[in-house]
């Protein structure tokens, strides 16, 4: 490598180096404002290490997080082995057992910081941490694993050329998945979070649309965040589901479906609103879903009512808001949502009602074969 070239790329390193540790700090604060904790900043050190991924020095105050796993890992997972030591220093500074190592006090610091438990031992080196990213993806219990292999056969059912038979098969794997939830009611139930990043700085209305069509529809909670690229040194916008571990396979799935069969209609029909299609493009993207949201909302009503079905069973898990263990489990993580409204935005009338007409048609089904975020669902 020329020299030239060397100086550049040392240069570019120490530049994201600072950049990791102002963000690092970032993330502390934000912890400590989500969970209340006070607590003196630590000094935050980069370190080398392919193998320990965070350390707590109690004696210099030295909070060391990897530079490798930064650079290697999913921010999720710098944020989660960031609360692992801090759960060490809360030992340290609020419960005053500086020697707690990993017993009950750091434990009950880790269920205060909602930190996952699989980062909760004592040493996680890099392979482990894949290694744990791949089993808790392959990890599928039997009813999980037959209520998503009896709706990919649905969805693939819903990708026929006879209109008819797609809606029906589209129906049935909604209520399936309905059917699922009401069997589920008063068991004991596993939670899981699915993180989509959007690599994108602001949210658009859109997106947000579909984020409260896929909370409405298929028993998830959304959260809408943001996340930390540190190859790039830029935050963006992430969208965040939180169910039950089916649910959330088939909300990503609908998600990323939905996100691309409406940029694909507007691709063919933006010519039809030039010169004005910057403007209409919003409001046709919008009217794709709500079209889309009265297809499910019509197919909803022509369920059984649940009770008559049921006598006395409370459909309480039907929505995800009503679920309080589901409430719970977000909590971990977002002890103190904050709700905000939208930016308005201009609107194209002519545009929203063809687009609401052409969503009322859109049948979901399997990942298209020119999907290429390879984030979709039952492939």
């Amino acid at each position: 490598m020329p020299p030239s070239k060397r100086i550049e790329s040392a240069s570019r390193a120490s530049y994201l180096q600072q950049a990791w540790l102002r963000q690092v700090r970032q993330e502390y604060e934000a912890i400590c404002f989500q969970y209340r904790l006070d607590m003196p900043v630590p000094l935050f050190v980069l370190g080398d290490s392919g193998t320990t991924l965070g350390a707590w020095n109690s004696t210099t105050r030295e909070l060391t997080l990897s530079g490798r796993l930064i650079s290697t890992m999913a921010w999720t997972d710098t944020v989660q082995i960031l609360k692992h030591e801090m759960a060490h220093q809360i030992c340290t500074d609020l419960f005053k057992s500086p020697a707690a190592g990993h017993g009950p006090a750091f434990q009950r610091a880790c269920t205060l910081l909602g930190l996952e438990k699989k980062f909760r031992g004592a040493r996680i080196d890099c392979t482990g941490l894949r290694g744990l990213r791949q089993q808790d993806r392959s990890e599928k219990g039997d009813h999980r694993h037959t209520i998503l292999t009896r709706v990919e056969k649905l969805f693939a059912l819903a990708g026929s050329d006879n209109e008819h038979e797609a809606a029906l098969a589209m129906e049935r794997a909604w209520q399936l998945l309905r059917r699922y939830n009401l069997d589920s009611v008063g068991q004991q139930t596993r939670y899981r979070r699915s993180v989509i990043v959007t690599g994108l700085k602001r949210m658009p209305a859109h997106l947000k649309h579909i984020c409260l069509l896929v909370q409405d529809y298929f028993f998830v909670q959304v959260i809408c965040a943001s996340t930390y690229l540190p190859e790039e040194d830029r935050v963006v916008k992430t969208v965040e589901l939180f169910g039950r571990p089916a649910n959330v396979d088939v909300a990503v799935h609908c998600y990323h479906f939905l996100l691309e069969r409406i940029e694909w209609l507007w691709r063919q029909n933006r010519g039809r609103f030039h010169p004005h299609a910057r403007q209409a493009r919003s409001s046709y993207l919008r009217g794709l879903v709500s079209g889309f949201a009265e297809r499910l909302e019509q197919a909803g009503r022509q369920y059984p009512d649940l009770e008559e079905e049921q006598p006395g069973l409370q459909p309480v898990c039907l929505r995800a808001d009503s679920d309080p263990a589901l409430r719970d489990f977000v909590a971990g993580y977002y002890p103190r949502l904050v709700r905000r409204r939208g930016r308005r935005t201009r609107f194209h009338d002519q545009a929203y009602r063809e687009a609401v007409a052409e969503g009322r048609k859109i049948v979901l089904h399997k990942v298209v074969a020119e999907q290429k975020r390879g984030c979709g669902l039952l492939r």
